[in-house]
């Protein structure tokens, strides 16, 4: 296992250092994503960046999550696959 943390440290004052950073978070995310890295954790603003799994696991996700959260109050869109969830 290997944990790796990342700061990016920048002067949130300077306007056009928010989307500099976000845009090298993003693309740190992607280059070890790609690379069979996966995040443990993740902001708000990156939950849509959840790497796409095996079809089998994302099919038993979306069963367990239906029999726990019928209705889907726990944590809607937190550490969610949805996106890549079968039909």
């Amino acid at each position: 296992m290997i944990t790796i943390t990342v700061c990016i440290i920048y002067d949130q004052e300077i306007s056009e250092e928010n989307a500099k950073a976000k845009a090298c978070h993003d693309q740190i995310l992607e280059v070890m994503s790609n690379n069979g890295y996966y995040p443990n954790r993740l902001g708000i603003q990156s939950m849509q960046s959840i790497p796409t799994s095996s079809c089998f696991y994302d099919g038993f996700m979306k069963k367990i999550k239906q029999f726990i959260d019928p209705k889907d109050i726990i944590a809607p869109g937190r550490y969610d696959n949805r996106h890549n969830w079968p039909n």
